[in-house]
């Protein structure tokens, strides 16, 4: 493959780069179109290409997502749209493509990336299977009763409280909102949110978006975006999504007008589910139960097509967080075990020096303790998903005081999902 480039695109290549993106995925319909028109011509700044001379062969979009871990965060590559033009397939240009972005993105200073696709092939790139997780909200026929009792009054919003849903309005719920948001961003592995929005957009409500806020004493406490989407990219059909829900403290009045609200506009399909991207946190299980809303927690773990992710840059990961690291070995009040903990991934290792009461990441070093994992293990470990004496089958090699420490570091916590996954 001699004369063809990697390179980034440049914004004079948008309408090559839509007409490839087009004909490999084969999308004639106007929506698809669109879709791959708005790819093309707004966000060519994070697409890359190859190149022979001044055709683009293969293109793949590059976003970058900064995903919180407690006071900090990583930034992920979210790979997406690969596509090589269809009179140059299996030529081997994929490939290429893989293995030029792979080695691109620490020296873009990307930390972990993650896409979506057949399995087998992104493998041999580095990329590892990684679950993705859903609350599922079942949504009955409207006619259709529990021992007697219709849903449509089971599900009912409760009388004699005081809150209210609406629609949100940008104009006037944009700050208010967006602190919710903030808070709710605070779990490990949600995307990081600007702390200073800007100014409020000059619009008033949209009907045809369902995004909704719940109001107390005439305050702001909660508010759900969701609707009719495809969950997946290439996902032919529509489900009905609940993208985000923030509620202050997980309050169940607000959770469960929200929620509710919701499920009334998806009962125009019913029977169906509602595909909530949701953190699995006890205290909202517990707020969805006490207002009465069936759910389900729903773990995807994908075979052939599906989720998969790997670290690109493990020593950029640890030196990110240790301030993070640092923070729970002071909070925790002791360190059991002081030294240099080696974790080495395939392909990648780094080195975490442990003492009293500070972290610290180095490149390499004169390992005491060695912990061999998987990338998928070790982005488990990164956000709380699991904690690492549940991920890390290495572990139980490591000393006692050495398995405590470990369990400080990265302990199981309440994650957010769909950044992830």
């Amino acid at each position: 493959m001699d004369g063809v480039v990697f390179r980034r695109a440049a914004e004079a290549e948008s309408e090559a780069l839509f007409a490839l993106l087009c004909t490999a995925f084969e999308v004639t319909d106007e929506a698809g179109r669109q879709r791959l028109r708005r790819l093309a011509d707004e966000e060519w700044h994070d697409l890359v290409v190859l190149v022979e001379g001044t055709q683009p062969l293969a293109v793949a979009h590059v976003e970058p997502h900064r995903l919180r871990v407690g006071a900090c965060s990583v930034l992920k590559a979210e790979i997406g749209h690969v596509a090589v033009r269809p009179d140059r397939q299996r030529q081997g240009l994929g490939t290429r493509l893989l293995q030029e972005i792979v080695a691109w993105l620490p020296a873009e200073r990307f930390q972990i990336s993650r896409l979506g696709g057949w399995m087998p092939f992104y493998q041999r790139f580095g990329y590892e299977p990684f679950p993705r997780r859903y609350v599922t909200i079942p949504v009955p026929a409207r006619e259709a009763t529990l021992k007697g009792t219709p849903w449509r009054d089971l599900l009912a919003a409760p009388t004699g409280k005081q809150g209210e849903v609406r629609l949100y309005d940008p104009a006037h719920d944009f700050h208010p909102v967006h602190r919710l948001r903030l808070a709710a961003a605070l779990r490990p592995g949600a995307l990081v949110l600007p702390t200073n929005p800007g100014l409020p957009p000059a619009l008033g409500p949209d009907a045809s978006k369902p995004v909704f806020v719940y109001l107390h004493d005439g305050s702001i406490q909660g508010y759900l975006r969701g609707g009719l989407a495809r969950l997946h990219a290439g996902d032919p059909d529509l489900h009905y999504c609940l993208d985000e829900l923030a509620v202050t403290a997980w309050d169940p009045d607000a959770v469960g007008a929200l929620v509710k609200t919701l499920m009334a506009r998806a009962a125009e399909i019913a029977p169906t589910e509602i595909m909530a991207r949701l953190p699995y946190d006890e205290r909202l299980c517990e707020a969805l139960t006490a207002a009465g809303i069936p759910f389900n927690l729903l773990e995807l773990r994908q075979a052939w097509d599906g989720n998969m992710m790997q670290v690109v840059d493990l020593y950029g990961v640890l030196r990110a967080i240790t301030p993070e690291l640092t923070r729970r070995l002071r909070e925790a009040g002791c360190c059991p075990w002081q030294g240099n903990l080696e974790i080495r991934l395939p392909r990648h290792s780094a080195v975490l020096r442990l003492a009293p009461d500070t972290v610290t990441a180095l490149q390499k070093g004169t390992p005491e303790a060695l912990l061999e994992m998987s990338h998928a293990a070790f982005i488990k470990a990164l956000f709380g998903i699991q904690g690492l004496a549940e991920c890390a089958p290495g572990l139980a090699r490591l000393s006692g005081p050495q398995q405590v420490t470990a369990g400080i570091l990265f302990p199981r916590l309440a994650a957010a999902s769909g950044a992830w996954g």
